[in-house]
This record gives structure tokens, sequence and C-alpha cells, in this order.
């Protein structure tokens, strides 16, 4: 009933393999013919087909409920809300949740090209924009769309037309909470930026209107002086409140925050170049005005005045030519450093002091006038400049809208304050001393 001994296994056929039924113990029970079996534990016996199918479907049934029983165990970290919520990804919700570097932003579509990108390789595509990472990442999230299975993009809705977007970019004013930061001491630098600005527009505006009024014969009160001097002080406080090294972001190395040396920091460096020129143009403005600085000052600070605008404009020079070698700037805007308007005036400071002053005041009786209003002008534009270029850096505004408003700013005071003042103060010098206002020279 058992049959032969079978062969050694390396022996047997396949076909005798797939229809033998190994024993692990001793049988009880009756074979296939229903005689008692004998066999031992570790043998093998020949077995019918019917009893090989139905061994197999057996173990089928086994491996089922098995497997049934583990699914069933297995716990669910989610309610059934989420699970179903799961299966339709929003858009909007990819895009929030793929960021920069996870796996489930590795590649996706680029509206502008219609190609795929991973990060890395966008970053690349990138690099002939001359995009920083900041702007690449913000191209990543707003223009590049993740992709389904079928390499598909998921588009929560239609692309705005270049123009479109283009304008959207450069209207676009972030949060002004970035430049609210910690690292501002007691936020005075903020806070005396802000009071700056907005007082020392309105002394603006008021000098232009007087100054069109009485052009035109009718009669206007000005804002009394001491306006204009709280706002040169606010100025003072924002330019020397601006030097925390906090805040210019470096805290080692003093050459490197001036901009200097191999691994020089531009930009801390140029924004410490602006805090210097407009504490020599704030000097200068209030040195131009009688009994003003005291005499006994007035000699040792003209002379310290004058050499600081030289070294600050060769500073200034220093700041250019590192953007010009880094490529953020080409060699023919760096040609004309904006300082050096500044030098007839240090070089009168510097030699004449007092005795320019007088002569000045002698042939021109509105020059003192005239003077102060020009460099509070000036200082104010500069004071903007800077703002402007430290909102673009913390990315509340656009490249674009801080190139237009760095054009804006000295065109309002060259426009309209100067000539406007200089019409009512020193009329003679649209007259025949027209070099007078650029040499400064009696």
């Amino acid at each position: 009933q058992t049959g032969p001994l079978l062969p050694p296994r390396r022996e047997r056929s396949s076909l005798q393999r797939s229809t033998m039924i190994r024993l692990p113990q001793l049988c009880a029970g009756v074979c296939s013919a229903g005689a008692p079996c004998t066999s031992p534990g570790r043998t093998w016996h020949k077995a019918p087909d019917a009893m090989v199918r139905r061994a197999v479907f057996a173990s089928a049934v086994m491996a089922m409920k098995s497997l049934r029983c583990k699914a069933l165990r297995r716990p669910s970290h989610r309610p059934s809300s989420e699970r179903g919520a799961a299966k339709l990804v929003q858009p909007a919700a990819v895009e929030e949740q793929a960021k920069p570097g996870t796996e489930a932003a590795e590649r996706r579509y680029n509206l502008d090209n219609g190609k795929i990108y991973t990060f890395k390789e966008l970053r690349r595509w990138a690099e002939r924009l001359s995009l920083s990472k900041e702007e690449v990442e913000a191209h990543w999230n707003r223009y590049c769309r993740p992709i389904d299975s079928h390499g598909q993009p998921i588009l929560a809705a239609a692309a705005p037309a270049p123009q479109v977007r283009a304008w959207q970019d450069t209207w676009n004013v972030g949060s002004l909470d970035r430049i609210w930061t910690k690292a501002d001491a007691a936020h005075v630098h903020a806070v005396s930026g802000a009071g700056y600005g907005l007082l020392g527009a309105f002394v603006l505006l008021d000098m232009i209107m007087h100054d069109a009024a009485v052009l035109n014969g009718e009669f206007s009160a000005q804002l009394p002086r001491w306006v204009a001097f709280a706002a040169l002080f606010l100025g003072c406080v924002n330019a020397s409140s601006g030097l925390q090294p906090s805040l210019l972001g470096q805290r080692s190395g003093l050459l490197k925050s001036l901009g200097l040396g191999p691994d020089a920091d531009l930009k801390s460096g140029g924004f410490v170049n602006a805090s210097i020129f407009y504490l020599v143009i704030c000097y200068q403005a209030l040195r131009a005005l009688p009994d003003v600085v005291p005499e006994v000052l007035a000699a040792p600070l003209d002379v310290v005045v004058g050499l600081t605008t030289f070294v600050a404009v060769a500073h200034q020079a220093v700041i250019l030519r590192g953007w010009v070698d880094k490529g953020s700037l080409n060699g023919i805007d760096a040609f004309i450093i904006p300082g050096i308007f500044n030098l007839p005036v240090a070089y009168h400071l510097l030699m004449e002091g007092q005795v320019w002053l007088t002569q000045m005041s002698m042939r021109h009786p509105g020059f003192p006038e005239f003077f102060f209003a020009a460099n509070f002008a000036i200082a104010w534009s500069c004071a903007m400049i800077t703002f402007v270029l430290s909102l673009c850096e913390r990315r509340v505004i656009s490249l674009t809208l801080r190139n237009m408003l760095m054009l804006l700013f000295p065109l309002l005071v060259f426009g309209a304050v100067v000539p406007s003042r200089a019409s009512l103060m020193v009329p003679e010098f649209f007259r025949n001393d027209l070099s007078v206002m650029f040499t400064l020279s009696p």
C-alpha cells in the first residue's frame, strides 16, 4: 500500500516530487486502499492525484485565512473620512505639502517651458536667468506643478498669461513682518526709520508747496525749522542703529562686515557705507546754517567729515567693484560712483571750512537755506533707497519694483525739491552762475 522505497532526492524526477506527500510523523490511519499504514515518520509515500489535489486545496485555504486574519488585525491610523479624502488629492494640497528636496516633490512640471524637472535640474535651468536660490524656490512652488503616476501635471487652474504674471510679480508686496526682526534691539532701527520716512516726506512736501506758492506770488507759511531738525535726529538714530552687528549679519570679522577682503560681505558693507554717508550729509546740512554748529566744534568736525567723505567714496568704489566681479552688476553701471558728487563739499570743508561758507553766504544770501534744504532732501532720498534695498533683500518687494523706486526718489529730489528751492533762494544760479551749483566755488 505504501509503494516501494523511493530513490535518493537528487535522483528523483520532477514528476515524482510533485506527486509525493511527506509524512512528518508516524502515520495514524489508513492509506488510500484502506489498509493500515505502518510507514516510519520520515519516509515518502506515493499519493494518488486526488490526495494531491485535496492537500493543495487545503494549503491554499489555510494561506488565505492567514492573510485575512493579518489584514483584520492591522490597525488603521487614520479615520475613514481621511482615508477616503486621501484618494482625491487636491492640487493645492499637493503643492503645499511638496517641498523642494522631499520625495513627493522630486519631479515637477514647469509651466514656463512644459518640461519636467527635479529641483536640482530646475536650479541648473534657472542659472541662465541669474536667479537666487530663494527665487528658484518661489518659482518651484508657484509655477511648477506635481505630476501623477502617468507623468501628467496636476493643474489646479489655468496658468496666467506671461504678461499678467509679470505684472503680478512686479507689484506683489510681501508681509512687512520680515523687517520687524528680533535682531533689531528694542526695534529702534525699524521705529526710527518709519518715523523719519514719514516726517521727512512731510517736510519735503511742505517745501515744494511753499516754494510753488511763493513763486506764483502768493503767501504761504512754512513749517518751523525744528520739525526738520526732529526729522534729521530720527534719521541719525536710524543710521546709527543700522550698524548693529546683529542686523549686519556678521558677528566675526570687521573687514568682512565692511565688505573688504576675499570673503567680503558686500551687502553688509554697502549698508555700512550708506549709514556713514547719511551722517556726513546730515552734518553738511546743519553746517550751512549759522549758529547751529558751535564754532569750537566746527573746525575739527570739518576736517573729520572731509576726510571721512574721501574714505567713504573709496569704500563705495570697492563695494561696487566687488559686485562687478561677482557678475551681479554691469561694469558700466559702476563706472560713476554716486559719492563723487559730494567731493566738492568735502574739499571745501577740509581745506577752507568757515571761510568758504562765509564767502558763499556773502555772494549768495540765500545759499545757507538752499544748502540746508538740498542736503536734507538728498539725505532723505539716500535713506529711502537704502530702505528699498532692505525690502528687496528680505523678499518683501520684487526686483523690478525695487529698481523703479530707486529711480523715483532721486527724480523727486533733483526734479522737484532742489530746483524749486534754488529758484526761490538762489535764482542767480540759473542766470549766470550755473557752474556754482556744481562746484560750489564762490
